[in-house]
């Protein structure tokens, strides 16, 4: 059994990496499970002297989503993702046995 876990910041790429990912193995993917989002907030001051009441927040949102692939052909199966590589997103490939 072949674990792609899939990481990114945009939901879209993850969305349309998983529809295409579908359409590549034929129907082969024995469970997709989509991870908690991991989610970082920075506050920052906006002046650095008199104005402590006056912040800025800024949030990073991670995306991931977890295949898992009964009957993988590898060379197959790695020869598809070389042709198809998607800016902006992270694979990680585990065999389970």
């Amino acid at each position: 059994m072949l674990k792609i876990t899939a990481t990114s910041y945009n939901h879209s790429i993850i969305k349309f990496y998983a529809q295409s990912l579908n359409q590549i193995l034929n129907n082969d993917i024995y469970k997709k499970i989509g991870l908690p989002h991991k989610i970082k907030k920075i506050t920052l001051l906006r002046s650095p002297h008199v104005y402590k009441k006056s912040k800025v927040q800024y949030q990073q949102t991670k995306y991931s989503l977890t295949f898992y692939i009964t009957n993988p052909d590898l060379s197959y199966v790695m020869s598809r993702f070389n042709t198809n590589i998607l800016h902006g997103i992270t694979l990680k490939f585990d065999y389970i046995q």
